[in-house]
């Protein structure tokens, strides 16, 4: 009998409900549910991750825009430009670096060069009203403590798309705040006409304006410099309009400060020199230390109390309408009772008054602060001027016209004489802008630009018309004019009209002149081998002259058919003889080991038709107040007054032939 273990339906196994699903189908519609949440949740993400993305890209943008505007980032990459590795030679250049009177290239790069070794170089903001604009931001380099240099941003009138103003670099400058003291043998003094007296009454009133101005401009409230400056000047204007940049600084303290170098000027106004240093503190942070240095103008209002009209940075240019200082007076001398040297104040070199060695002579007059000499034989020894306890060393150089200026204002001086000397003619001014025809000659050059060799006086000028004007005086060349012959004694009065119409011309460099004298007989026998005028002789000074004085370019007259023709043609085919052995060692041993070797790269004959230049000699030049370079050479021929020179200049005075060397890049500059 089987054992079965029967159950009934329901009792014992859980019976399924009709139609119900398998669970593969259960498993299929939960996956279908998830895969619709990852989608919703994967969209949505990619979405938000999109809004992201853009908006980082948008600020991102506006961002870069805006640090890409801002002055700091272009101040740095300036600073980082010219000073991170200055080349204060290259500097020089880049900056418009203006060499004083004593100063040499080298000199002003060394000067720096020395700064930038001795302290760390680094630049900060500072405020300045009296920029030239007054948008320009202002910032100082300094080295260490020293400031070496400054630089504005202004504003290129462009905004970028979202509005923020565009910055470029407006002004680079080189600061030397003290210049030397000419110390060269070539160079002579040129101390400046301060007044003593204007510094005693007035000097402490501008210190005053002075503080009162750097407390305004470093937010010291409840002090205003209105009350020291002229209302309606544009410095008074500036004033309310500093752009103070000191709120991060805690306190600061003005120290050092100094006013100086007072200038009388014309009606009744005077100019000084004034700086001071700002010194900035903060909690946590090294103190930083601004040095500003201006130029001050005042004059009298109608009650007579003078106030500040025109303020600059010491540095900057300052317009000639601003700066316009009183002439100098000539002064009447008085000489010891019974004088003989009476004549040498009659105002005419052809009368003189002779000295011998060990002589003296005292002169006295009223604020002497220039004294004029006009020698009637050039000096062989030097002599000595004394005044106010200073002696100045004249003679020394040879120079017919000379021109001693006092250190400060003396009632009187003496003349000391070591040799035989013989004075035509001696005058004395006061304070002020001296006359331009008083000649204050610097010596002859030891390394010219351009050599103008003249056959004889007047040819400077009759035969090269405003090549003078031009290159000596507008441009400012190192020109050095030399005369083959001088004049005889029967025309001494030449050497005097010579001087005065190369200074109306522009040169500054006094003219050297050859051995061999100018006259009649000798322009008859000029080609004569047994005369001074040997060809072998004039050889040999013209080889002398180029090794001299090395210059790129050297100019001399041409061959026209005029008077004086023979030793145009002795000089022209000499100079070019020269100009092709110069540079051996073998012709003329004394002239090469007494100056060296000299390659000269091109020599022009005036009025040749090969390779020519051609001057313009009609454009107004600034040098000579918009008169062109011919008529400054008319004006300057007007200075030979005895009629020993002809007044007409040659038609084609501006032009010249290569003869020597490589023709010149442009068909207008003989350089």
């Amino acid at each position: 009998m089987n054992n079965y273990n029967y159950e009934r339906p329901g009792e014992g196994f859980e019976q399924e409900p009709e139609h119900s699903e398998t669970p593969v189908l259960a498993r299929s519609r939960q996956r279908r549910r998830l895969s619709v949440f990852w989608l919703v949740f994967i969209c949505v993400f990619a979405v938000l991750t999109l809004a992201v993305a853009v908006i980082n890209v948008y600020i991102h943008s506006r961002l870069s825009e805006y640090e890409s505007a801002q002055p700091m980032y272009l101040a740095q990459s300036v600073f980082d430009e010219y000073f991170a590795s200055p080349d204060f030679n290259a500097l020089l250049d880049e900056a418009g670096y203006v060499l004083s009177y004593a100063e040499t290239r080298s000199d002003a790069a060394d000067y720096f060069k020395s700064a930038a070794e001795n302290g760390e170089i680094s630049f900060t903001q500072v405020t300045s009203a009296f920029e030239a604009r007054t948008d320009a931001l202002v910032y100082i380099v300094r080295a260490g403590s020293v400031n070496i240099a400054k630089f504005t941003l202004i504003p290129t009138g462009e905004t970028t798309k979202h509005g923020s103003v565009l910055y470029e670099l407006g002004e680079l400058m080189l600061i030397r705040r003290e210049r030397p003291e000419p110390v060269l043998p070539e160079e002579k003094t040129m101390p400046a006409y301060y007044s003593a007296e204007l510094e005693q009454e007035y000097g402490p009133f501008v210190l005053d304006a002075i503080r009162a101005y750097a407390k305004q401009a470093y937010a010291q409230s409840g002090v205003s410099a209105l009350k020291y400056y002229e209302p309606g000047s544009d410095p008074y204007k500036r004033l309310g309009r500093i752009d103070v940049y000191t709120e991060r600084w805690v306190k600061h303290s003005i120290e050092n400060e100094t006013a100086g170098e007072f200038r009388e000027l014309d009606g009744g106004a005077f100019s000084c020199r004034v700086s001071y240093t700002v010194r900035l503190k903060a909690s946590g942070r090294a103190d930083e230390i601004n040095t500003e240095d201006y130029t001050l103008f005042l004059r009298p209002n109608a009650a007579g109390k003078y106030l500040i009209y025109a303020q600059y940075v010491t540095g900057a240019d300052i317009p000639a309408d601003i700066y316009s200082e009183k002439p100098a007076q000539r002064l009447s001398l008085h000489l010891p009772s019974g004088s003989a040297a009476a004549n040498i104040t009659d105002g005419s070199t052809a009368s003189g008054t002779a000295f011998t060695s060990n002589d003296r002579l005292s002169v006295s007059a009223v604020g002497i602060c220039s004294v004029y000499i006009v020698w009637q034989e050039p000096p062989t020894a030097a002599a000595s001027l004394e005044a106010g306890g200073k002696t100045y060393t004249i003679g020394e150089y040879g120079f017919l016209h000379e021109l001693v200026r006092m250190e400060a204002p003396a009632s009187s001086f003496e003349l000391s004489f070591s040799s035989d000397a013989i004075i035509a003619e001696l005058c004395a001014y006061g304070s002020g802008v001296l006359p331009s025809q008083l000649q204050d000659w610097k010596p002859p050059l030891l390394k010219a630009d351009l050599l103008v060799a003249v056959p004889q006086i007047g040819d400077e000028l009759t035969q090269f018309g405003g090549l003078l004007p031009l290159y000596a005086g507008e441009r400012g060349l190192d020109v050095q004019v030399a005369a083959l012959t001088r004049p005889g004694e029967e025309n001494d009065a030449l050497y005097h009209e010579f001087l005065d119409a190369l200074w109306a011309a522009g040169v500054r460099n006094y003219p050297v002149f050859g051995p061999f004298i100018d006259s009649d007989a000798a322009r008859a026998e000029v080609f004569a081998a047994d005369n001074e005028y040997s060809r072998e002789k004039v050889l040999d000074y013209q080889v002398q002259l180029l090794r001299r004085f090395k210059p790129e370019v050297a100019v001399t007259a041409g061959i026209d058919g005029g008077e004086g023709d023979g030793i145009r043609v002795l000089c022209a085919g000499t100079l070019l003889d020269a100009a092709g052995i110069c540079g051996n060692s073998a012709h003329f041993p004394n002239s090469a080991a007494a100056f060296g070797l000299w390659e000269v790269k091109r020599l022009y004959l005036r009025g040749y038709d090969e390779d020519t230049v051609t001057l313009s000699y009609s454009a107004p030049l600034t040098f000579f107040g918009g008169t062109s370079a011919l008529d400054a050479a008319r004006a300057a021929l007007g200075m030979y007054r005895s009629g020993a020179v002809s007044t007409g200049i040659a038609a084609d005075s501006g032009s010249f032939g290569l003869v020597h060397g490589t023709a010149a890049g442009t068909p207008d500059d003989l350089f």
